[in-house]
């Protein structure tokens, strides 16, 4: 009895000292995500990373966009449209909410962060769009879900009117952040900000995250968008550069943090069709020619690593994110444990 006790006990031990791995890298499964850091990119797609993969001289190191644990297929669409506009698809993505109005409606639909822990601190910030586009626009509707009441939103913009009580923000600023509102950047001008998304998202993190257990992250970019709509892809390539940037800084800062999630999710992606290798890809690197661009796409996609991102492998709707967001699978209790292997 007491060897077969030993043997059971052993079995059970090596088991459990099995290395977890995903996408063949390490692993700790159901780790529950206190920092929450959610990339939304309009436009993008990941087979368009070799316009900067394939367009350097080291065209063999994988760049950080491909080095996340899970990759996920989304199918974008609401109850009111087969193609929604990204800004509609971003808040279905925060919301789990598909019957999206795209008005103060909206406001009323309970983000993600509200099932998170109380009182869990919400930065959001988002580069230059237009009226519609802008978190603002939610944050400013009167009856809105008490959940968006102690949103810091850092606007790449300068303010709609001249009011001199505007909350102004620069990537050169340094200590605590103060009180949640809407704030914009101090270096934007009428004909654009001096300052880059780069720059401002490392100053703000840094400022918004120091000493924090908890808090959630998001950045909104839609100039990656505007730049493919307008077919400047020496643009897209450079914002695209500054994304890959980013990751890679986010990268750093999970190093040893087993409880941080990073999501990277797009909306409204932009199909473009790249030129082949040769004089036309020469042409495409230097001036950004011979880029066939096609009607928008139906699906999106789903990028994590770090805690809880094996959730985020598959293909689903782009409301389901909320679920696997919160989903845990149950804890096998007592013998189940010696019976589940």
């Amino acid at each position: 009895m007491k060897f077969n006790l030993l043997l059971l006990l052993s079995m059970v031990t090596l088991s459990c000292s099995k290395v977890q791995t995903l996408n063949m890298q390490e692993h700790h499964f159901n780790r529950e995500p206190k920092k929450i850091i959610w990339l939304q990119i309009a436009g993008f797609d990941y087979k368009q990373i070799p316009m900067i993969r394939y367009t350097r001289s080291d065209s063999v190191t994988p760049s950080s966009l491909e080095k996340f644990d899970c990759l996920g297929g989304l199918w974008s669409y609401n109850l009111y449209n087969m193609r929604p506009s990204a800004e509609d698809s971003f808040l279905t993505q925060l919301t789990g909410k598909s019957n999206i109005h795209s008005n103060c409606k909206d406001s009323k639909f309970t983000p993600f962060w509200k099932y998170l822990s109380p009182n869990i601190d919400v930065g959001i910030f988002e580069t230059e769009g237009s009226k519609a586009q802008s978190f603002s626009s939610v944050l400013s509707c009167k009856e809105k879900n008490s959940a968006y009441n102690q949103v810091w939103l850092w606007k790449m913009d300068q303010p709609r009117k001249k009011v001199k009580s505007h909350k102004l923000f620069h990537y050169l600023d340094r200590g605590e952040l103060k009180v949640p509102g809407v704030y914009y950047d101090r270096s934007c001008k009428e004909l654009g900000c001096y300052s880059s998304f780069y720059s401002n998202i490392l100053s703000l993190f840094e400022r918004f995250s120091k000493e924090k257990e908890k808090y959630v992250f998001v950045v909104r970019d839609f100039s990656y968008a505007k730049a493919l709509t307008k077919k400047d892809i020496p643009l897209a390539r450079e914002i695209l550069s500054d994304l890959e940037k980013v990751i890679d800084y986010f990268f750093d800062s999970m190093k040893y943090s087993q409880d941080t999630l990073l999501l990277v999710t797009s909306a409204a992606t932009k199909r473009i069709e790249l030129p082949p290798t040769g004089m036309k890809w020469k042409e495409f690197i230097r001036k950004g020619k011979g880029v066939l661009f096609h009607q928008n796409g139906m699906s999106s996609i789903a990028m994590a690593k770090g805690a809880r991102s094996e959730n985020f492998c598959g293909i689903y709707e782009e409301s389901d994110l909320l679920r696997r967001l919160l989903f845990a699978p149950k804890e096998p209790q007592g013998l189940e444990v010696l019976f589940s292997k």
